[in-house]
C-alpha cells in the first residue's frame, strides 16, 4: 500500500492509503463525502491524514513539495 496526497473539490487536501491513486480516491470519498479533483504519490503520509491501515507516522511536513515524488527531496529527510 502507498501513500496519496488527494485534492478535493473542495479545496481541502488530505493523505490516504490506497494500493492505487484510483483506490485511494475512492476510499478517501467514501470516507470524507467529498469528491477528490486529482492526487499523487507521496513518499510517507502527511497530516491530515485520512486513512491508513497501519501506525507509520505522518512523516511528511510538506506534501505539496512532495506530491509526486518516491523519496523525500530534503537533503536530510523530514527534518530541514
Amino acid at each position: 500500500m502507498s501513500a496519496y496526497w488527494l485534492n478535493f473539490t473542495d479545496g481541502t487536501s488530505g493523505s490516504c492509503e490506497g494500493k492505487t491513486l484510483a483506490a485511494a480516491i475512492t476510499k478517501a470519498e467514501d470516507l470524507t463525502g467529498r469528491t477528490a479533483c486529482g492526487g499523487k504519490s507521496l513518499p510517507y503520509f502527511a497530516v491530515p491524514v485520512i486513512f491508513q491501515s497501519g501506525d507509520e507516522p505522518a512523516f511528511c511536513h510538506n506534501p505539496v513539495r512532495c506530491a509526486g515524488r518516491s523519496s523525500c527531496p530534503m537533503d536530510y529527510a523530514c527534518t530541514e
